[in-house]
């Protein structure tokens, strides 16, 4: 798991204390019950925060954050 991988699922955990599920970084983070709409905006909160980014509103579409790797790429892109 790379650095960004586990600066990410530690962000994940903190959102989701009770979180029992080892998660991929291809899986749906709502679908198997990580993130919700509360959640999400924990999740990109703290993105901006770890990863000294801010996120314009074209780049807050669901799509950007479902996964692990989407959040990555998204990060990638916005630090270009």
């Amino acid at each position: 798991m790379d650095n960004i991988t586990q600066k990410i699922v530690k962000i994940l955990k903190q959102i989701k204390p009770d979180l029992q599920t080892t998660i991929s970084p291809s899986d749906d983070l709502f679908s198997i019950g990580v993130l919700d709409s509360f959640g999400m905006l924990a999740y990109i909160t703290s993105i901006e925060r770890k990863f000294d980014i801010q996120i314009s509103n074209e780049e807050l579409i669901p799509q950007n954050f479902w996964s692990i790797e989407a959040t990555i790429k998204t990060i990638e892109r916005i630090k270009k």
